[in-house]
């Protein structure tokens, strides 16, 4: 099921429902009998009653036995359909989710890194899951709902026509007042149903967000600030639900007034047709029978328009982070890397974040295959940005990137991802074992290579030491590890992974001296035969760099080896001179004397 294409969350659902066509038909079919019997019941208990009134002791009783029988019989058929109704559910169900969100999932995995940074990890997470949910329950609803009852309305229409056309008449009138008010105050319930969804994305968010920093609340004591703030966001959830409920209660009660009314009128007729002997004590209770189970099939068709529309807002709430369009994406014939890999190339490279104010303008830059590479400058400098264009993260505004004249961009995400390792600042983990954490750059890898990759990281030190090794659960995000233990983890993946290009953002930021002088070896010895992009605040670690590119308001103002920018007046020499502890300053004023 692709869901690229798709606009409306009306035709996700009918995409969706696609593979599951065939049980729906025997779902409308098990709805439709069901709808039959629930109105002939009334009917045959017209024709018991009357049976029942026109026996006379002595008389033969079959007639009264076949009324007995047919009504006991439809009973039992209503009965059953009803539980092969929700039997078949079971079966539909928990398909439809699971397929439903494998699909979203598969492709919201394809939306780009920034899509993620602008949102809420448990905002997200609930909005797909609102989605598996509604769905189904919509469907439930159009077929159980709005389609059951409208057709046992149809039918005790013509029911009723057969007994005097006045009920019939009064049944048809008050049927549409009551559907035509859900309809026409639909578009508000669903607007009104969309900001409650929306407040609860938000709230869900905000909760998410506050329990994954819970250590920044303690530690800068925002506990009450957190409380307030949810408070007042909690507050607008629940004014946007009041709006909703209150909405529907007025809907709700204007249909009741009409049923009173409705059901006076029939009341009227009816001792009118008693007193002239044109209805029996069967029709009076026909018409009030078949009243009292359409008000309740009314209701229910009400309530499931309101439902249709509330599951709708949901869906479509939900949708909007599913369906967003995709700002990086892969070419729909994509073209192999050439091997082996030659030279990174920026060819005029512009980009930013804003449009009206663009980081890089025609920036050039050849990185020879095998050269190591490291990247200096104040923070917004764009060294970040540099490499993160390379992976993808973003898309170039203009010129290209290209690996052995290759665009990227021509080639897929994936296999460009496979020939980059990557030791990000401050590593996320999945929360899983030590050893899963590892392995996830390369699965197939065996207990053997994961060893080594940590040993050579100098994280097995430490995972020996935890209770439970390398089968250790590291927490969500990797929680439980100290920041320099996650460096140490993230560094044995990109070692596992064994990719020819290396980026390292800060890689060894965390650890202390020694640990980053002993992992500065492994590194270097492994090292030898890739391309490497090193960013660093720490000088020292750059020592051993084939080039130091100096970047400065999205410019590459410096390109040289470390002896040959010494040897200029320059910003790496001011740098150089001017770093505490082997440190950077973190802003220009910094540099002054």
């Amino acid at each position: 099921m692709k869901i690229e294409a798709l606009e409306t969350p009306i035709k996700f659902i009918i995409k969706a429902l696609q593979p599951f066509r065939v049980r729906l038909f025997l779902q409308l079919g098990i709805a439709g009998s069901w709808a039959f019997f629930r109105v002939l019941e009334p009917y045959l208990f017209k024709n018991l009653l009357d049976a029942v009134a026109a026996w006379r002791p002595g008389e033969d009783v079959l007639p009264l036995v076949k009324s007995i029988g047919y009504f006991l019989v439809i009973g039992f058929a209503f009965a059953l359909s009803f539980r092969l109704n929700n039997l078949t559910w079971l079966h539909v169900k928990p398909r439809l989710q699971h397929l439903l969100t494998t699909r979203m999932m598969h492709r919201m995995l394809r939306h780009a890194h920034a899509f993620y940074q602008k949102s809420f990890a448990g905002g997200l997470g609930g909005q797909l899951q609102e989605v598996a949910r509604e769905v189904p329950n919509v469907l439930v609803t159009l077929i159980n709902g709005f389609f059951s009852n409208s057709l046992s309305l149809l039918l005790a229409v013509v029911l009723l026509w057969h007994v005097q056309p006045i009920f019939a008449f009064f049944m048809a009138i008050w049927g549409l007042f009551f559907i035509g008010l859900a309809i026409i105050m639909g578009p508000s319930i669903q607007q009104r149903s969309s900001a409650a969804a929306t407040a609860q994305v938000a709230l869900t968010g905000q909760l998410v967000d506050v329990l994954i920093n819970m250590v920044s609340v303690r530690f800068f004591a925002g506990k009450k600030r957190e409380a307030v703030r949810l408070e007042r966001i909690s507050k607008t959830h629940v004014r946007a639900q009041q709006t909703r409920e209150w909405l529907l209660f007025k809907v709700y009660f204007a249909q009741s007034v009409s049923f009173v009314i409705y059901e006076t009128a029939c009341c009227y007729f009816l001792v009118r047709g008693l007193r002239e002997q044109v209805l029996t004590a069967g029709d009076f209770a026909l018409v009030l029978n078949a009243n009292m189970i359409m008000v309740f099939n009314l209701w229910q068709l009400a309530e499931t328009i309101s439902l249709f529309l509330v599951g709708v807002g949901k869906i479509k709430q939900g949708l909007h982070a599913v369906l967003a369009k995709h700002d990086v994406t892969d070419p729909e014939q994509p073209k192999p890397l050439v091997r082996p890999l030659r030279a990174i190339v920026f060819e005029r490279v512009s980009f930013g974040h804003e449009p009206a104010a663009p980081l890089f303008e025609h920036l050039n830059l050849t990185i020879p295959i095998g050269q190591k590479i490291g990247i200096v400058g104040f923070s917004g400098s764009g060294k970040s940005t540099l490499v993160n264009l390379l992976l993808r993260v973003f898309d170039v505004t203009a010129g290209r990137i290209t690996i052995g004249a290759r665009d990227i961009r021509e080639i897929t995400q994936d296999e460009l991802h496979r020939v980059i390792g990557v030791v990000p600042q401050d590593p996320c983990l999945f929360h899983r074992s030590l050893r899963e954490n590892i392995r996830y750059a390369k699965p197939i890898a065996t207990e053997e290579e994961i060893i080594a990759a940590a040993k050579q990281a100098y994280a097995d030190n430490f995972i020996t030491t935890v209770p439970g090794g390398y089968s250790a659960l590291v927490g969500e995000r990797g929680v439980k590890l100290s920041g320099g233990q996650r460096q140490r983890v993230a560094i044995a993946q990109m070692l596992l992974h064994n990719a020819p290009i290396l980026i390292m953002d800060e890689a060894t930021s965390q650890l202390d001296s020694i640990t980053e002088h002993l992992i500065q070896k492994q590194l270097w010895e492994a090292v030898q035969e890739k391309t490497v992009l090193v960013i660093a605040h720490r000088l020292s670690t750059l020592l051993q760099m084939d080039r130091i590119l100096v970047m400065d308001r999205g410019k590459i103002i410096q390109d040289g080896t470390h002896e040959a920018l010494l040897k200029v007046r320059g910003r790496y020499k001011q740098l150089w001179s001017r770093q505490i502890g082997g440190w950077l300053p973190s802003k220009p004023d910094e540099l002054a004397p």
